[in-house]
């Protein structure tokens, strides 16, 4: 059996033969401890993961793997994916000489190796070529193999493509595409005693946040004292889902979504607005209709059989009786903590809006607003919302899109204020 690795001579060792899992958990937290449970019982200490997919492969040092090293299996699925629109997929390629490499791909998820079934390997040529032949015919929408093989039916892909390299011949890979040490519990704790020592020795900062928590009560006070006096409903956000519960909703709701990835159809978008999901899919060249109302007997097929669309209820809490404050000042707190956190947030007004009617005879302290977006992040959207949430801070829609293999997400949201 052949080496699971393969060297340029310069750069990362690109590193087949990992063990692949389905990540179980509701929660980020609940995920992650569930691979370490498994890491730890399995005994493997290095991981890469496609998160947006909740896929791990795993791997031993003890087996020669290394820190660093680069998938291939990631690497050649995200590159197939980019290049075909396929989520389905078997790819058999040469590397250099009598080096080839084999990978199956369903519905986005590389498929595990079992006793019948060998995938993400490197071998000779007889070897790979044996394994994608026994394969044909298993339901893939596209099979890649050279045209040297003169096989029906293949696409012919350049190694190149499928496995960038820069110009002195590095492979070129995405840090999501690199092998890293799994943290164990006792990681995990050091972390944690790490964050509370520096917690102690930033006493400034937490009477600070003293400072600002009395302030902010003082804020509630007098807002809540004017609501009472004025009898009147000032605050739309009020009838409004926090930032927080929208996008977690939607996620959740998009998550538990079973076939994403319908054979003959791709997916194009997924958005959250108001208390419903629409998810998108456009045919490809050779789907059918009939394919997507198998996989997904609710959804509505274009009359033209082009497009399809799929509408989930989504079920939002209400808002809170946020204080805010000023406006003015919450659009600084925003801008400086996006440049910090490297978030692409735009505010669509040059100004502030006062809202329309919300300014009753007296009062004499009229509501404001800001529109904003935040688009096309490669992570999940919990980092914005954490590093941006404050009073009066809503989100009114969510949108998932896929670039390149990967979901990226956009936000639209209004902040209120004074």
């Amino acid at each position: 059996m052949a080496e699971p690795f393969f060297s340029t001579g310069k750069g990362p060792v690109l590193a087949a033969g990992l063990k692949w899992f389905p990540l179980k958990g509701s929660s980020r937290r609940e995920k992650a401890r569930f691979k370490r449970d498994l890491a730890k019982r399995l005994g493997f200490d290095l991981e890469v993961g496609l998160k947006e997919l909740d896929q791990v492969g795993f791997a031993r040092a003890t087996d020669g793997y290394k820190a660093g090293m680069v998938s291939m299996a990631a690497v050649v699925r995200d590159a197939v994916i980019r290049e075909t629109q396929s989520a389905t997929f078997q790819c058999a390629f040469c590397l250099e000489g009598d080096t080839w490499g084999y990978l199956a791909v369903r519905q986005g998820l590389i498929v595990p190796s079992t006793a019948a079934f060998r995938n993400d390997f490197l071998g000779p040529e007889a070897e790979v070529k044996a394994q994608f032949e026994a394969a044909r015919g298993a339901g893939w929408d596209v099979e890649v193999a050279p045209d040297a093989w003169q096989l029906a039916g293949t696409l012919a892909i350049e190694t190149d493509v499928l496995i960038p390299r820069q110009k002195e011949g590095r492979i070129k890979a995405a840090r999501g595409h690199v092998l890293g040490r799994i943290l164990t519990s006792a990681d995990v704790a050091k972390r944690i005693l790490l964050v509370a020592l520096m917690g102690v020795l930033a006493g400034g900062t937490y009477l600070y946040w003293q400072h600002q928590e009395a302030k902010k009560a003082e804020e509630a006070r007098q807002q809540a004292a004017l609501a009472a006096q004025k009898k009147v409903d000032m605050k739309p956000w009020k009838k409004i889902p926090t930032a927080t519960a929208f996008v977690q909703t939607c996620q959740q709701t998009f998550n538990r979504l079973p076939d994403l990835f319908v054979d003959g159809w791709t997916f194009h978008s997924a958005l959250c607005s108001g208390n419903k999901l629409s998810i998108v899919w456009n045919r490809d060249v050779n789907g059918l209709p009939e394919q997507m109302t198998k996989a997904q007997p609710k959804a509505t097929v274009a009359p033209n059989g082009n497009k399809a669309e799929l509408v989930l209820p989504l079920a939002m809490e209400t808002g809170s009786d946020d204080p805010v404050g000023l406006l003015s000042e919450r659009r600084s707190v925003m801008v400086n903590a996006a440049l910090k956190g490297h978030i692409p947030l735009t505010f669509k007004d040059k100004g502030t809006v006062e809202k329309k009617g919300a300014k009753p005879k007296g009062a004499g302290v009229p509501i404001k607003s800001a529109n904003f977006t935040i688009k096309d992040m490669d992570v999940l959207p919990f980092k914005a919302i954490d590093a941006l949430d404050g009073p009066g801070f809503r989100i009114n829609h969510m949108l998932i899109k896929m670039k390149d293999g990967l979901f990226t997400w956009s936000l639209e949201g209004t902040q209120y204020g004074h």
